[in-house]
């Protein structure tokens, strides 16, 4: 499995410029020849979607974050780069879809971790010949509590914590990385101790070890490079215009007349070139460590693959041995070795045989467990087609039962519905005898009890007879539909 690099360099002031200028591919580089400008355009930055101004995008946050009244100091890092990458194996195995997820999980997880608006820039290069094949630089400003403080927001524990954490975000989103070795160092082993197992494990971990080392040494690369973009800046002081001073009557001076913007320019160019030898004299000195630690790891490697030959000469020397004595002569010493060869066998023998009849015991005991679960599954499947055959049995009668009761609704509904007309024509004749029984008893008392020749107004007492008869009428229906509605309750039930 790869694995993971993930380099942190401290940013200062003066840096600043020479980093955008590597970063963006603001000029063609005199130092690292292996940039492909035909591939530049791959390159992306997850933060901006536009290119921006270091300088000026650090100031914009400082200004919004940084609290402190004092000012900063010259000399404080104003920000913190992360290298990221792997090995060349693992980039070729991504197509370039997957080249951009892997860095936008790394950018992501920078991000949740110390807040997107501290999060300069995360830009990925994939036009370099050499090394990886791609790698990422991303820029963290390290506020806290509003103060800028690298040494406290990227402290031991923190940089362990990037180490073991950022390796599980990749790996969570599908990624084949593991995180680099802490701390690793060649091992040295006696000769003495040696067998053959462990020296082509030794010549495996020198290999690995040759291969970190070689993605530390590409890295450092990159920020040599990136440290001598700055002073390829210099180049520009030829391209300033001037022209020579004179006298007020035309007499040329040993003086010139220089714009001040590039006057400035010069001035601080001037500034950080010293600085900026110091600094390439440290990195290129950690080259030349790392370099020669390559080359030693190279020779550990060499080392223990000579050890792996000679322990391979030994074995090869102790197997002719063993023939050689197999070849005796003499009757005594052949005769030792069968018989030791024999106990041998014997032995091995009677060992096989306590493991065979253990091994047969444990599969009678499985065979024993295997047939008891058998007949507890036949005599659960004998109950299921039991319980599956009354069930169907209750599922026919339930039908009957059901297509019985439809049979009865339809009955009922039909008997309803005769009772219904029955009831409405009962009611109509009843109503109309009564208005007759009223009509004549009026007329009667009438007759009895005023003159005949008196005339009499029927329309009013009409009208309560009329409303009487429908009151009658209203009750009756009330009565039959309630008895109606409990037997049909009960024939439901």
């Amino acid at each position: 499995m790869s694995k993971l690099v993930c380099r942190m360099a401290k940013v200062k002031k003066n840096d600043i410029r020479g980093y955008q200028i590597h970063n963006l591919r603001e000029l063609k580089s005199n130092t690292n020849p292996d940039i492909d400008p035909t591939r530049s355009h791959l390159n992306k930055d997850f933060i901006n979607d536009q290119p921006i101004n270091f300088k000026k995008k650090w100031e914009e946050r400082i200004k919004e974050g940084y609290t402190l009244k004092r000012e900063i100091r010259g000399d404080a890092t104003r920000y913190n780069e992360f290298i990221i990458g792997s090995d060349k194996e693992f980039f070729d195995k991504l197509d370039q879809a997957e080249k951009d997820r892997f860095f936008k999980t790394a950018t992501d997880f920078f991000t949740e971790r110390y807040g997107k608006e501290n999060v300069l820039y995360s830009i990925a290069h994939y036009d370099e010949l050499r090394g990886a094949g791609a790698h990422a630089h991303v820029a963290v400003v390290p506020l806290k509590d509003g103060k800028l403080t690298g040494k406290e927001v990227f402290d031991r524990k923190e940089l362990r914590y990037l180490q073991e954490e950022l390796p599980k975000a990749l790996q969570r989103a599908g990624f084949d990385i593991e995180r680099g070795r802490e701390g690793s160092k060649a091992q040295h082993i006696e000769m003495a101790t040696l067998k053959m197992t462990e020296a082509e494990k030794a010549a495996k971990l020198a290999k690995e070890e040759t291969i970190y080392a070689q993605q530390h040494l590409e890295l450092l690369n990159e920020e040599i490079e990136t440290k001598t973009a700055a002073l390829d800046k210099i180049e520009e002081i030829e391209s300033v215009e001037y022209q020579e001073k004179r006298t007020w009557y035309g007499k040329k001076t040993d003086q010139v007349i220089v714009d001040h913007a590039d006057f400035d320019q010069i001035k601080q160019l001037a500034e950080d070139h010293e600085k900026l030898k110091t600094e390439l004299v440290h990195v290129n000195q950690e080259h030349r460590n790392l370099q020669e630690k390559y080359e030693n790891l190279e020779k550990e490697k060499d080392r223990y693959a000579d050890q792996s030959h000679k322990l391979g000469l030994e074995l090869h020397n102790h197997k002719t041995d063993v023939e050689r004595i197999v070849k005796l002569e003499t009757k005594r010493e052949r005769d030792a070795l069968m018989a030791e060869a024999k106990g041998l066998v014997e032995k091995a023998k009677e060992i096989a045989k306590r493991d065979i009849d253990k091994s047969r015991q444990e599969v009678r005991s499985m065979e024993f467990k295997v047939k008891d679960a058998n007949e507890r599954v036949d005599h659960v499947y004998a109950v299921l087609d039991d319980k599956n055959k009354e069930i169907e049995t209750k599922d026919r009668q339930i039908k009957k039962l059901s297509d019985e009761l439809e049979l009865l609704k339809q009955s009922f509904e039909k008997y309803k519905s005769q009772a219904k007309e029955q009831i409405e024509k009962a009611i109509k004749e009843t109503t109309k005898f009564v208005k007759k029984a009223v009509m004549k008893a009026n007329h009667e008392w009438i007759k009895t009890n005023l003159d005949a020749k008196a005339t009499v107004d029927h329309s009013f007492a009409d009208k309560e007879i009329e409303q009487r008869s429908d009151e009658i009428k209203m009750q009756l229906l009330e009565k039959e539909n309630q008895r109606q509605a409990d037997r049909g309750h009960g024939m439901d039930r």
